[in-house]
């Protein structure tokens, strides 16, 4: 009985200060029942008046303000033995504008609304996040333990920052309405990045490690057609048919030379296919350095060994000019050794 008394008379305390510090030069007026109700009345400069009704037996209690017109602007009720509070403020046609309440005697509310005008929910702020609406009552935005999140009048994802699993992502939508994805481990180590098309398609995409990076590029269909791996010592490209065959593979290794001050790079290895699997050109170097001597096969497209490459009729992505121009690749059809 005396910790609800303790709590009734320090909310009491709280309800009494709320009047002062918002009643300006109020008139008051308090009255007191044999039932230990106590009412009061505050009267303000603006014509409004507030009346606080404390019921001592019930430990609760309620305050309702009103402008000069009588339209209910605040209310304010409280049961002080739980305890809990609940304060409500209205728009000038009846509607309710805000309401938080507070419970167990904390300074933050357990929830906090907003409302528009029409009635319908515009924000509200609780232990599952922070949510906020359109007029119209669609979620445009969302903050919980995962992250946050934007959404349009449709529903339709364009923002977000989340942990998911191990990774933080984030996703992002253009004004032409393609968007990218990011995500990079907790730990670091990795990290990962896509790009879509407005209708979803996979554009391109690139994973890096502590092993490497590995980039992917693909036509307007999805189809890959084009991947590069780059590692410490070592990068791979590869090109690819449509029907994910590979076109050409080229393997490229770095390394510290006598003849050089800084480290250079030696294509160690070249193999081109036609469309049926036949290897049109194998170029090897069993050594990265410019003194070894690389081994070559030539063959048409029927297979047969032949002593000179056939022209090629069309380039891969990683030969075309204007992307990833690899002219020293040329040097795979005499037999001698590129360098980088």
């Amino acid at each position: 009985m005396k910790n609800s008394n303790l709590l009734f008379l320090l909310l009491l305390m709280a309800f009494t200060m709320l009047h002062i510090g918002c009643s300006g030069n109020a008139k008051e007026k308090w009255t007191v029942d044999e039932n230990d109700v106590k009412i009061r009345m505050s009267k303000h400069a603006d014509g409004s008046v507030c009346r606080s009704v404390s019921i001592m037996k019930d430990h609760g209690g309620i305050m309702t303000c009103r402008d000069s017109s009588g339209m209910l602007t605040q209310m304010r009720d409280a049961f002080y033995a739980v305890p809990w509070e609940r304060v409500i403020e209205y728009y000038p046609n009846g509607k309710i504008k805000s309401e938080l309440f507070y419970e167990s005697m904390s300074t933050q509310p357990a929830y906090q609304k907003t409302f528009f005008e029409n009635g319908n929910l515009k924000s509200i702020n609780d232990s599952a996040g922070i949510r906020i609406f359109d007029e119209k009552g669609n979620l445009m935005f969302l903050k919980d333990s995962l992250g946050e999140r934007t959404f349009d009048e449709n529903g339709r994802l364009l923002k977000a920052d989340t942990v998911a699993q191990n990774w933080r992502v984030n996703y992002q939508v253009d004004q032409d309405g393609r968007f990218s994805v990011s995500k990079r481990s907790l730990d670091g180590d990795s990290s990962y990045w896509a790009r879509y098309t407005s209708d979803s398609i996979l554009v391109s995409e690139e994973i890096r490690s502590s092993k490497g990076k590995l980039s992917k590029e693909y036509d307007s269909t999805g189809i890959l057609y084009y991947s590069k791996f780059v590692g410490d010592s070592e990068s791979v490209e590869t090109d690819y048919y449509p029907d994910g065959k590979i076109w050409m593979n080229k393997v490229v290794q770095t390394r510290e030379s006598e003849w050089e001050p800084n480290r250079v790079s030696f294509l160690v290895e070249f193999k081109e296919y036609a469309e049926n699997g036949v290897a049109l050109r194998e170029y090897e170097l069993p050594e990265a350095n410019p003194a070894s001597k690389p081994v070559c096969r030539f063959r048409n497209a029927a297979g047969d060994s032949i002593a000179v490459p056939e022209p090629r009729q069309k380039y891969p992505y990683s030969l075309q000019n204007g992307y990833s121009v690899r002219s020293h690749y040329a040097f795979v059809d005499s037999c001698a050794v590129p360098r980088r």
